[in-house]
């Protein structure tokens, strides 16, 4: 692991274990919400590393890239800290490993459910609570229509896969096939 990385980390855990009580589940939102535009905006942070850029700048580019967190004054102190130790540009790695321990603590699992046609809410509410009994975790998840599937369901996380679909039979036929 890099130092950026390890240093992420630790501004990370501080940070949930300094605030734990103010990180409700609307800031682990936002903050979800906020790694989702960076990821997609990266040369954004860029910018925040450069040692010509003021600190006052600094923070005024963080906070309008954060927008949905300037509500959470605990997130605003993480980024007033980043910036006075000269280290904005970790912002997507601390938010990201924020989200990780956050996760950890609270024990919330984040899955991906991917199916080849639309599934009512009914459908979504018992493939969580399915998801909830099997990992022991609270369960926070996005839906997507995935035509690829042909016909079937797809729960991922970082840690587990559950697949029931035709699309995973083809693969498990070619497969022995090739054997």
């Amino acid at each position: 692991m890099n130092v950026a990385r390890t240093l992420a980390r630790r501004y990370a855990k501080a940070f949930v274990l300094t605030f734990k009580d103010e990180i409700t589940p609307d800031v682990f939102a936002c903050i979800q919400e906020v790694v989702a535009e960076l990821k997609e905006h990266r040369t954004a942070l860029f910018f925040l590393s450069l040692p010509s850029m003021r600190d006052a700048q600094k923070l005024k580019a963080m906070h309008q890239l954060c927008t949905k967190l300037t509500v959470s004054s605990a997130c605003n102190r993480l980024m007033a800290l980043l910036v006075r130790d000269k280290r904005a540009f970790l912002l997507l790695d601390v938010f990201s490993y924020v989200i990780e321990f956050y996760q950890e603590v609270h024990n919330i699992q984040t899955f991906t459910i991917s199916s080849a046609q639309e599934l009512t809410q009914e459908q979504l509410t018992a493939m969580q609570q399915f998801l909830a009994h099997t990992t022991g975790n609270d369960i926070i998840y996005k839906h997507t229509v995935t035509p690829a599937l042909i016909a079937g369901i797809r729960a991922q996380s970082t840690t587990h896969v559950w697949e029931i679909s035709v699309a995973k039979r083809l693969r498990s036929m070619r497969l022995a096939l090739i054997k």
